[in-house]
Formats: C-alpha cells, structure tokens, sequence
C-alpha cells in the first residue's frame, strides 16, 4: 500500500459540515492538507463550515456541494463540482451513513485515477448522521 501526502492530497468529507466531520476537516488544515470538499445537504451549514475552514488557514481550499447524498444523479454531479475547482478526490472521509451514492460516485473517479483512501465513519450513538 502507498502512502499519501495529506498535504498535497485532495480530501472529500461527507457529512463536513459539523460534529466528527467538521473535526476531521480541521484535522486536515493542521496537517497541511489544502484542497478540502465539504459535501452535506444543508447549503448554509456546508457553506458556512466551507467558509471557516477557509479562513482558518493562508492557503486552503474549502468548498462546498450540497444535494441529495442518497441520488447517484446528486452524487456524481456533487463529485463534478468539487472535482472541477479542487481535482479528484485522494482521500474520502464519509460520516454520514446514508451517503452510499457520494462514496460510490468517488469511489468510481478514484478506479479510473488508479488510487485513493476511504474511510467510512459511523457513530451509532450520533443517529444517521456524525
């Protein structure tokens, strides 16, 4: 297995937008990661989490794409937007249980890349969504 360089990789967290998602998305600006895409599906909270992220730290990246995480239409066209403005996605961080469609939908752009890193999150206590 290789490594990936978090500083230079593009990172998707689904569910991004607070609790254990939101930690993680922090977690990455203090490693050094730059290029951050946060994906939710409530447009104001994923923006303002984006818009944080953005200025916490000189030099990243923070977007955001909201739809219907359970739509393989939502999920591949959210995929296109971050992939557009951030590149394909080297790691996947996806907190939200309901979400199958978003992890397939790059779990796809990362076969046709020839890598990438998923890692899936679930807080049983937290209901469908970390």
């Amino acid at each position: 297995m290789s490594s990936v360089d978090v500083a230079d990789a593009t990172v998707f967290i689904v569910g991004g937008d607070s609790g254990i998602g939101l930690s993680v998305a922090h977690h990455f600006v203090r490693v050094g990661t730059q290029r951050i895409g946060l994906i939710g599906r409530n447009a104001e909270k994923v923006e303002a989490a984006a818009r944080k992220l953005f200025e916490s730290a000189s030099g990243i990246w923070a977007l955001s794409a909201v739809g219907d995480l359970s739509s393989p239409t939502d999920a591949h066209r959210l995929v296109a937007e971050l992939t557009a403005s951030l590149g394909d996605a080297d790691i996947l961080v996806n907190c939200l249980r309901d979400a199958d469609a978003v992890s397939d939908a790059v779990a796809e752009s990362m076969r046709r890349q020839g890598s990438g890193i998923v890692i899936n999150v679930a807080d049983v206590a937290e209901g469908p969504s970390c």
